[in-house]
C-alpha cells in the first residue's frame, strides 16, 4: 500500500499556504503603516494604481469565496 501524498509534499503545501495567507493578511497593515508614515496618502493612492489594485483584489478574492451559488447557475 502506498500513500497518495508524501510528507514532504504535504509540508511544502502547508508552508506555501501559510506564507500566502500570512502575506495577504499583512497587506492592509502595510498600507495603514505607509499611510501613517505619509508615504502612501489618499492623494497618491490613485496615482499608484488604486483602481487596478482594487480590481485585482476583487478578481483574486472571487474564486476563494466558500459559497457554491456563486459558480452554479441554479
Amino acid at each position: 500500500m502506498t500513500n497518495l501524498i508524501q510528507v514532504d509534499q504535504y509540508l511544502s503545501f502547508v508552508m506555501a499556504m501559510m506564507l500566502a495567507f500570512g502575506l495577504a493578511f499583512e497587506v492592509p497593515l502595510l498600507i495603514v503603516m505607509l499611510n501613517l508614515a505619509g508615504v502612501l496618502t489618499h492623494e497618491r493612492f490613485p496615482a499608484v494604481g488604486g483602481r487596478v489594485l482594487i480590481f485585482t483584489v476583487f478578481l483574486l478574492a472571487g474564486p476563494g469565496q466558500p459559497e457554491p451559488r456563486t459558480r452554479s447557475p441554479c
